[in-house]
């Protein structure tokens, strides 16, 4: 059941991380891909749109976000509704190479940057965000670095500083919150925190 991109709206790479949820407002189903639009630029970064009736015969839209900014695809899109506002996540490898969101009262837009649009360093990547019906987390990973691809290290360096990113690494997760104006916040979860139970003196 694998389709690729159209090649008309979306250029025919980058056409992956498929999110699918029902859309209430227009009941149908809507999925998510990272994807890049066609034209002039080379910001062609989005996050597509393809909408069905049945799950398996797919229609292509123009794309949900795409906001010429962005080389790569915007990957892992995520999205979700809370309150009154819908919250849009998804990760960049190029401009700002993390895990971002925007958010809007509605999935026509406008979407929203908010000035602090991030949960964690640029280590906190292809986060995605699941929720137990009361509270909602964000869960990404933190790469490890074993390998000096790009040759950044300086010679005989022992340590893992400059590094490339490897794919993949730790699980890292947050709780989320929602702030008075609607934008987002994150914490510590709590059963993490107690799973620990050996203080250590900062070094």
């Amino acid at each position: 059941d694998s389709f690729m991109s159209d090649d008309s709206i979306y250029a025919p790479v980058h056409w992956r991380d498929p999110f699918v949820f029902y859309n209430e407002e227009e009941q149908c189903w809507w999925m998510l891909l990272a994807a890049q639009k066609r034209g002039r630029t080379m910001r062609k970064g989005c996050v597509g749109l393809c909408v069905s009736d049945d799950l398996i015969h797919w229609d292509y839209c123009e794309p949900l976000y795409a906001p010429a900014t962005s080389q790569s695809a915007n990957e892992c899109p995520d999205i979700f509704k809370w309150g009154d506002w819908w919250y849009l996540i998804y990760s960049s490898c190029s401009d700002p190479f993390q895990t971002v969101y925007r958010m809007s009262k509605s999935l026509e837009g406008p979407w929203i940057k908010p000035v602090i649009d991030t949960f964690d360093s640029r280590c906190f990547y292809a986060a995605k965000t699941g929720t137990d019906g009361k509270r909602r987390f964000i869960y990404g990973w933190n790469p490890t670095r074993e390998t000096d691809e790009r040759h950044f290290d300086p010679q005989e360096y022992p340590g893992q500083d400059c590094n490339t990113f490897d794919w993949g690494g730790n699980m890292i997760v947050h709780e989320l919150f929602q702030n008075e104006d609607g934008t987002l916040r994150v914490a510590p979860v709590p059963e993490v925190l107690a799973a620990f139970g050996t203080e250590k003196p900062q070094q």
